[in-house]
């Protein structure tokens, strides 16, 4: 687009053809002299701030909390969905997500199940005569742990 303008620019003039594509002359200017918008450079900054304060929480701060931490500090007033966008956009979530369920298992529809020899019917006709395990998924830093008791 910036090459169509530069093209027509002494026959129509920038503010015309930019109304007619539909774009803002500023923009256009913006973008023939190389510079960036003030938005991406508050956007840069801001995304350092992120990081660093994530960091600081031990990666466990999602868009939400991270949004009352930098409101904490003070001296950062923005809004609760421009901190969602930029951590969705660079990767950055907490250490648990909302609405979705942590999978402790990926079925496999081919693998052999252990039959049930209770038929569902954990009642004991005495001691030591019937016995049962089960399984205790754990959420650790370094993913899902899971024992047998």
């Amino acid at each position: 687009m910036s090459g169509y303008v530069d093209q027509h620019r002494d026959r129509f003039g920038v503010e015309p053809i930019c109304a007619t594509l539909g774009v803002s002359a500023s923009a256009y200017h913006l973008r023939a002299t190389g510079g960036r918008s003030a938005r991406v450079v508050e956007d840069e900054r801001l995304l350092a701030v992120i990081r660093d304060t994530h960091k600081k929480n031990y990666y466990a701060y999602g868009y939400r909390r991270m949004w009352k931490a930098l409101a904490r500090a003070g001296d950062i007033d923005v809004p609760r969905c421009r901190v969602q966008r930029l951590m969705a956009t660079n990767g950055i979530q907490g250490a648990k997500r909302r609405g979705k369920p942590w999978r402790t298992t990926t079925p496999d529809d081919g693998a052999l199940r252990a039959p049930d020899r209770v038929k569902r019917d954990f009642t004991a006709p005495g001691p030591n005569r019937l016995w049962v395990a089960d399984f205790t998924y754990l959420r650790c830093w370094e993913g899902v742990a899971s024992s047998a008791s």
